[in-house]
């Protein structure tokens, strides 16, 4: 296992490469045609690329080690896999590209990007879905993550063997919110996501969506009124310094993905795809270990830091946002709302 430093230009000549390719393919399938030529099995090295977006301060940098650790050991040592962390090989988009075209052969990103093909997807960013991360983690190695994975394989040769838990979304605020009243008419910055918009809509707030690295400046100058992330995300981003109130809506789940070029996937033994899948569900359960601590440690950072922190009674934000899974179901699939909260 590797953490390497290697720059972009290598994966962006074989972008280039594979992309030219599945131009010239005409009308089969990209991943059919682009993906690099199966592995044999046998006990030699296997190399490959994992790639991430995150900071290697952050436990999803973590959770990548871990899966190239646990990968090197079910393998008896024959996988070699090189971690590329912090964006060397392109945000989430490109990364998920890379991973379909075969140049790069894993990669962690989000659940949203996945919804781009499959939009069942998008599911993972619907309010109050996950009780908690255990809730989460049922989902995780349930037949509901089988038939997503199945369905992205067809549509574009990407396997998720697993998905990750990336922690619950509260609202950062330049006033304190006590109840789901104090949030009516709040400029709520929100990722430009459809069911993002719709949740603080029905919550009564003024959705905004505005890039992630403007929230800052935006709170500073009274631009909006608040933002909403993971705890450790908005303290990563120094919102403590301008927004002096949480409230702990836990309204949204932040789902992961890890992602596998599948024709890279079946050219491996049965043994060693049974290894890639392993590693992948433990390292995403560890993830979601992680984020649980490390959300657990930033409540008492943020306290610290002269931030009021505010638990929320959560039943009035549940109803005000019954009705969501209604207006996306066409999007989702009938019944996968159902079925997700039936494994609480």
């Amino acid at each position: 296992m590797k953490q390497t430093s290697v720059g972009t230009s290598i994966s962006r000549r074989t972008f280039v490469r594979l992309a030219g390719l599945a131009v010239g393919a005409g009308a089969a399938s990209a991943w059919e045609v682009t993906s690099p030529p199966a592995v044999i099995a046998g006990t030699q090295k296997i190399s490959a690329r994992l790639a991430h977006f995150f900071p290697t301060t952050t436990p999803f940098h973590t959770a990548a080690l871990r899966l190239a650790e646990l990968a090197a050991q079910k393998s008896g040592g024959v996988f070699d896999i090189q971690v590329f962390p912090a964006g060397q090989l392109g945000d989430d988009k490109a990364q998920f590209e890379q991973v379909r075209l075969g140049g790069v052969q894993m990669a962690i990103g989000s659940s949203g990007i996945l919804a781009q093909t499959v939009s069942a997807y998008d599911i993972f960013e619907a309010p109050y879905l996950f009780d908690d991360d255990q809730h989460f983690a049922r989902v995780i190695r349930s037949p509901i993550r089988v038939e997503l994975s199945e369905r992205l394989i067809k549509a574009a040769g990407v396997r998720t063997p697993a998905l990750g838990f990336g922690g619950f979304r509260n609202v950062f605020t330049k006033k304190k919110v006590a109840g789901i009243a104090d949030l009516k008419g709040l400029r709520i910055r929100t990722p430009e996501i459809p069911v993002y918009v719709e949740t603080f809509k029905a919550l009564g707030a003024s959705p905004t969506p505005l890039p992630y690295l403007e929230v800052y400046l935006a709170l500073q100058q009274g631009t909006i009124d608040g933002a909403e992330n993971p705890l450790s995300s908005g303290t990563d981003q120094k919102w403590p310094e301008v927004a002096k109130f949480v409230a702990l809506t836990h309204h949204q789940a932040t789902g992961q993905s890890f992602q596998v070029n599948e024709r890279w996937y079946q050219g491996l033994s049965p043994d060693y795809r049974k290894a890639i899948d392993e590693s992948c569900l433990e390292s995403s359960e560890y993830l979601g270990k992680l984020m649980v601590e490390r959300d657990a440690k930033f409540e008492s950072v943020l306290t610290q830091a002269g931030v009021t922190i505010t638990a929320m009674d959560l039943e009035p934000f549940r109803k005000a946002v019954a009705d969501i899974p209604k207006k996306f179901e066409a999007k989702w699939g009938a019944g996968l709302y159902e079925k997700i909260r039936g494994l609480k």
